[in-house]
């Protein structure tokens, strides 16, 4: 059996995105087979996700803006929220999910909000898949490329400084500006204030 390699889902319909449609030879890509790609290709740029977690699965939601979610606030279960626009847009749902398995890395226990240096890494993640897979999308809220120029910054003077941070701290929210310098020696304090800070998302 032969699958289409990292494809967007091709129907509209939302819940027929979870249903493997066979095309002749091939066999079209599910949300399931696609957020695990995802998630292998974003465990090999930042290092492995935090085990301890159990991955629920993806939905729709009414928010404006995707994002992970707590199941019942089961201890260690996690999810991911995409937007209702998304559902009829595999385009956009594939964007978005991009971003969002970079948060299934290192889940915070205490539903701690992310820091910059975590929104740096889902956005840069999110770009690199947009480009790589030819999505066509665009996020223009300015925190996130923001978020992302002071992450390039730490990553110019130490290209495996997430690696290295997540091999201590699985949930990058962990880490402090103190820490983050003596594991990464070569970032400013400045840097590494910026990276620790809580992530404001903005308009």
């Amino acid at each position: 059996m032969k699958f289409f390699p990292q494809a967007t889902p091709s129907s509209l319909e939302p819940a027929s995105g979870f249903f493997r449609e066979a095309l002749g030879e091939l066999v079209t890509t599910s949300w399931s087979d696609l957020t695990s790609s995802l998630l292998q290709e974003a465990e090999q740029q930042f290092g492995p996700r935090d085990p301890r977690w159990f991955f629920a699965g993806i939905q729709f939601w009414d928010e404006g803006h995707p994002g992970t979610y707590y199941p019942g606030s089961r201890p260690f279960h996690v999810g991911i929220s995409l937007t209702r626009e998304a559902a009829s847009n595999p385009r956009m749902a594939h964007y978005q999910l991009a971003h969002e398995v970079v948060h299934l890395l290192g889940p915070s226990p205490t539903f701690a909000p992310a820091t910059v240096l975590e929104e740096g890494m889902a956005y840069s993640f999110q770009e690199r898949v947009n480009l790589h897979r030819h999505l066509g999308m665009r996020l223009s809220i300015p925190s996130y490329a923001q978020a992302r120029d002071v992450l390039n910054a730490m990553l110019a003077l130490d290209p495996d400084a997430v690696r290295t941070i997540r091999a201590v701290y699985p949930d990058v929210r962990d880490v402090r500006s103190a820490e983050l310098m003596r594991l990464v020696p070569a970032v400013s304090l400045e840097i590494a204030d910026l990276l620790c800070r809580p992530f404001f998302r903005g308009e």
